[in-house]
């Protein structure tokens, strides 16, 4: 699968249980490593992944996304 993205662009990524599709935002924000195949970013581009739930740990959530 190849896609891209444009600066200002939003994409939302749909799809069943078990398909990628957090997996594939984990990769872009450089938490997981692709097993295979290639991202090429831009220089100066960031990326992030916010989980939907996070772990009971005593951080605030400012602090929890600090620490991931």
């Amino acid at each position: 699968m190849d896609f891209s993205l444009k600066k200002g662009e939003a994409v939302a990524f749909v799809g069943t249980n078990g398909c990628g599709k957090s997996t594939l935002l984990r990769i872009l924000a450089g938490i997981t490593t692709a097993d295979t195949g290639e991202i090429i970013t831009n220089p100066g581009c960031s990326y992030s992944f916010i989980p939907d739930r996070y772990e009971k740990s005593g951080f605030t959530i400012p602090e929890f996304m600090k620490h991931i």
